[in-house]
């Protein structure tokens, strides 16, 4: 297995050369060392190493944060910032170009290591969700692409009826001037023309009615299958990422565990030790909650807690939040009753309003108010973010497929139409309600016993 390699940009001539030294001892190879943001950027493109340590400040012209910007836009390689300042300015500065890690000087091998292989594993997760979204929005085009046919063939069938039905019609029309000559001698004729103009009407009716059954029939089923892919994707990458977590942790914990059990270590680091020991299991609890969550059910409704599958959406998405500065309120009712429903659609729909939420928010951070309550057989969920609010004009298209108010990059526009859609099949109902520049809520209404 091949060493990682690590590119140094440090304008202190002694830290690099320790920071050098203690990555060989950690089993990191060295791709280079450079004091200039500028040389860093063309060594980064020539180099491509595993992950960069970048110092904020560094000399000449260019900073790390420049340098680390440039990187990102040209090369796709992890970079950690070193710096030994970590006021709030500097930090805001920082998070523009996308790090993914900090590292605050002076540091300890084991900090070193820490950040090191975070860095790496966060940098191989992103990739693959591209590649898992990539795969997916190609899924979307070709079914997309065979509705489009399909479409194109019912609008052939429909023009061919229409031409049917107007030759039929011109029949008609000559019958009927036939018999406009001899209206006052041929009575019975006159109401033979009545009834078929009437069978012609009911025929043209019915038509309209089966073509727009038909249509809402193909858009239901298009958006189902979407769902389904959405939802295999999704747990599929999740499955595969929590065991290739789940193997290296678990080797972690057990050399911990050994080290615990040594005599020879000092009180501050058996401290820190178990807090490592602690962390871990946290972390495996939250791989085991995010197998759980992605774990695909029969499609048979079953009763669901609607409070703990909101605290397992929250735990899964808790690092993302926090990273944004997101905070959440609970305001939860003392007593909710068991909902009957199809809990992994259920979960999508509470993940994607979830998920919606946070985007809304402002790059600065802000807060979602998660609230729960029930009235009579009826259950409510309300999620409330702090974000800029939807324009009136907006709110009435806000469930339309294909339309989303994000942008482009970071929206299909299908989420809340296939919510609408699941909410719907469950006799539930939900509803936006938002002002600009006052954040907006989202509300979910479902029946206890599911119908």
């Amino acid at each position: 297995m091949s060493k990682t390699t690590v590119l140094i940009v440090e304008d202190e001539t002694i830290v690099a050369a320790d920071l050098a030294g203690k990555l060989g001892q950690l089993g990191y190879e060295i791709a280079g060392t450079t004091a200039m943001g500028e040389e860093a950027v063309l060594l980064a493109n020539r180099l491509l190493p595993g992950v960069v340590l970048m110092d904020i400040r560094l000399k000449g012209f260019m900073d790390g944060i420049e340098a680390a910007e440039a990187i990102r836009r040209t090369v796709d390689v992890p970079v950690i910032y070193l710096t030994a300042h970590s006021d709030s300015a500097t930090l805001s500065r920082a998070k523009i170009s996308e790090p993914f890690g900090y590292i605050l000087k002076p540091f300890e091998e084991r900090e070193l290591a820490t950040a090191i292989e975070m860095a790496i594993y966060k940098h191989q997760s992103e990739r693959q969700l591209r590649h898992a979204r990539n795969e997916l929005e190609q899924g979307v085009r070709e079914r997309t692409q065979e509705l489009k046919e399909l479409n194109e063939t019912l609008e052939n069938r429909i023009i061919e009826r229409t031409a049917q039905l107007n030759s039929a019609n011109e029949k008609l029309l000559e019958i009927n001037d036939m018999l406009r000559l001899e209206i006052l001698e041929r009575k019975q004729a006159e109401e033979a023309l009545r009834q078929s103009e009437k069978q012609l009407k009911a025929m043209n009716e019915d038509l309209e009615r089966q073509v727009e059954h038909r249509t809402r029939e193909l858009q239901e089923t298009q958006l189902q299958y979407l769902h389904a892919e959405k939802l295999s994707a999704i747990g599929k990458l999740s499955a595969s990422l929590a065991h290739e977590f789940n193997s290296p942790l678990q080797s972690v914990m057990t050399i911990m565990k050994g080290l615990q059990m040594s005599a020879v270590l000092k009180e501050e680091e058996k401290t820190f030790l178990e807090a490592a020991i602690s962390e871990s299991k946290r972390m495996k609890k939250m791989l085991r909650n995010l197998q759980d969550f992605n774990r695909p059910s029969s499609g048979i409704k079953v009763l669901m807690d609607v409070h703990e599958t909101l605290d397992s959406i929250l735990l899964v998405q808790k690092s993302d939040l926090q990273t944004r500065r997101i905070s959440v309120a609970l305001n939860y009712a003392e007593r909710l009753s068991l909902i009957l429903v199809i809990p992994d659609q259920i979960k999508q729909v509470l993940l994607n309003l979830l998920t919606n939420a946070a985007d809304a928010c402002p790059a600065d951070g802000g807060e979602i108010t998660i609230s729960t309550w029930q009235k009579d057989r009826i259950v409510a969920i309300a999620i409330k973010d702090t974000g800029v609010g939807i324009e009136p004009d907006k709110i009435d298209r806000i469930f339309q497929p294909f339309y989303s108010t994000k942008p482009e990059v970071k929206g299909t526009g299908l989420g809340l139409s296939i919510s609408h859609g699941i909410i719907k099949n469950h006799q539930g109902e939900i509803w936006v309600e938002s002002l600009p520049g006052n954040g907006a809520t989202f509300t979910v209404l479902l029946p206890v016993n599911g119908t």
